[in-house]
């Protein structure tokens, strides 16, 4: 695992890793998680301190997901130890589980939905339908709900798949972040893999 840069945005520090399962974008203040981002794409031109790191806030300000923009004089900076811990410890052994503390998110629904999913064992899937039907809603709603997820990998949306197949992953329905979904199910050993 290799950690790049580290830029301040809002008061968010923002870090970037490349894992074994691919490149994770990190956001924390102190010692809470902000966001994390899979597969974001790297922009090293300077930007304006506002375009700094672009994600999905914790307060529902919709930014890109996909966009991870460091200014050109950035200094290289590890994310914190405590965080780089988690994620290295996942990648090694996929039953691993995350006690980093998130910043709260999301509206009561999507916190429904993200506790459910979070219930979901390592190594197995549900279908959007069957969570839906756990919680009595439909579901686009629970795809609505994994695709504003701020924190894939320690709530583990990947894990919610299609009736006929993967389905999408963060508002994604092929390229590389399918493509990530694939890698965490197969590196959890998930049969939809």
């Amino acid at each position: 695992m290799r950690a790049n840069a580290r830029v301040q945005c809002d008061g968010v520090a923002w870090g970037l890793v490349e894992t074994p399962l691919g490149r994770v974008g990190l956001g924390w203040r102190g010692d809470v998680v902000t966001a994390v981002v899979l597969e974001p794409e790297l922009d090293l031109e300077p930007e304006p301190a506002a375009n700094v790191f672009q994600a999905r806030s914790p307060a529902g300000r919709l930014m890109s997901r996909r966009s991870f923009s460091l200014p050109s004089e950035t200094p290289p900076v590890l994310p914190p130890d405590w965080l780089l811990r988690e994620i290295l410890a996942y990648c090694r052994q996929p039953h691993f589980r995350f006690s980093v503390l998130t910043e709260p998110a999301g509206t009561p629904f999507q916190r429904r939905v993200w506790r459910a999913i979070s219930a979901i064992p390592v190594g197995c899937t549900r279908t959007y339908s069957e969570v839906a039907a756990e919680l009595g809603s439909s579901p686009r709603a629970v795809g609505g709900a994994c695709r504003a997820n701020p924190y894939p990998l320690l709530v583990p949306c990947h894990r919610v798949v299609a009736l006929n197949g993967l389905g999408g992953f963060s508002g994604d329905t092929k390229g590389r972040l399918l493509a990530f979904k694939r890698r965490l199910l197969a590196h959890e050993g998930a049969r939809s893999a």
